[in-house]
């Protein structure tokens, strides 16, 4: 059983029965989405609250829903906002939470290697970040979903893991310079909108982002090679702040519950997608989002997989024990751990 399917059963028990429509009230909601120019906002996060809620409730809930780049918002300030009550739904990216180390063991960078181990992954891990958000953000989880995969794209060229030694590959998160530290390679701290110019410069060789994004964002066009290394899936969080949930009536509690697995299935659906789509069209297509870019398909070797299991063991997973305190780490290794058969000394 899925994560929010145990919450959703928990609150049912707790309110005797599910709501009807005609058991909410009127409920109005502020809601801040992730990126507004991919495509999980308009086909999934907008959607959810400003229609299949709204239509759910028979008119009652209304929403004000707004992606944070159209907010301006770099997404480290989200729960720190509904904290402030300026929202009461976030949307953000797990890794953008800073200095939690709960948090961050849900996408440590290299981990899961394909969709279906990082989906068992995310719900193995659930309770452990609801838990965590109740407790550090005064919130309550509502779902867990990605993005397309984070894969490595260089201007030079690479055909095994080795070949990464020495070079300048941007990152944005501790894990993901942990791995690529581990690898032999120097990890570069970059912005998202300055990695083609840094790329076409020389400032960095390879760069790390999603792959449907890495297409659309012109990233083809200043690189050669396609290293098929996952460092993560962006993995990301929809949260209520308690005092919102406490305002709202239990009907319209039992009407979110109810629905919201519909949106983290259809975020895995649309991550799924884009990200076999990113990668046709960054390869040799077919691409139905322009002209296929051609780099070079670098597919993991048995040697390399060898290699990325000792760099996790030794880098990712040592130095996160660091940030990480022994109740931390024994939650890990008993979800995310079970799943991919790793651990972390203590």
């Amino acid at each position: 059983m899925k994560f929010t399917e145990l919450m959703t059963a928990a609150l049912c028990s707790v309110l005797g029965a599910t709501a009807t429509f005609a058991e909410t009230e009127p409920q109005h909601l502020k809601v801040v989405g992730t990126w507004g120019y991919l495509n999980t906002w308009p086909e999934v996060e907008r959607p959810f609250w400003e229609e299949t809620l709204n239509e759910a409730s028979g008119g009652n809930l209304t929403v004000e829903a707004s992606p944070m780049t159209e907010l301006g918002l770099k997404g480290f300030e989200i729960m720190r906002m509904m904290q402030l009550g300026i929202f009461d739904v976030g949307h953000g990216i797990i890794s953008y939470l800073g200095d939690d180390a709960v948090a961050e063991g849900a996408d440590l960078a290299g981990i899961v290697q394909n969709f279906e181990q990082a989906e068992a992954a995310a719900d193995a891990y659930s309770p452990v970040l609801a838990e965590s958000f109740a407790q550090s953000y005064d919130a309550r989880l509502l779902a867990v979903y990605p993005f397309p995969s984070n894969l490595m794209y260089c201007n030079t060229p690479v055909s095994t893991l080795s070949d990464l030694e020495g070079l300048k590959i941007r990152s944005y998160s501790k894990s993901m310079s942990d791995l690529i530290s581990g690898l032999g390679a120097t990890p570069v701290t970059i912005p998202f909108g300055e990695v083609v110019p840094a790329l076409q410069l020389g400032t960095v060789d390879c760069g790390i982002t999603g792959t449907l994004p890495a297409y659309t964002s012109g990233w083809g066009d200043v690189t050669t090679h396609l290293v098929r290394i996952s460092t993560g899936y962006a993995l990301s969080y929809a949260a209520m702040s308690n005092s919102a949930w406490d305002r709202i009536d239990e009907g319209t509690r039992s009407l979110i519950m109810d629905n919201v697995e519909s949106l983290s299935d259809r975020a895995w659906d649309v991550a799924k997608r884009d990200d076999a789509a990113g990668i046709a069209c960054l390869t040799d297509g077919p691409c139905s989002h322009g002209e296929p870019a051609g780099l070079v398909n670098v597919e993991l070797s048995d040697s390399d997989k060898e290699t990325l299991a000792n760099v996790l063991v030794g880098s990712v997973l040592g130095s996160f024990a660091d940030r990480c305190d022994d109740g931390c780490i024994l939650r890990w290794n008993d979800t995310i751990g079970q799943v991919t058969d790793l651990a972390i000394a203590q």
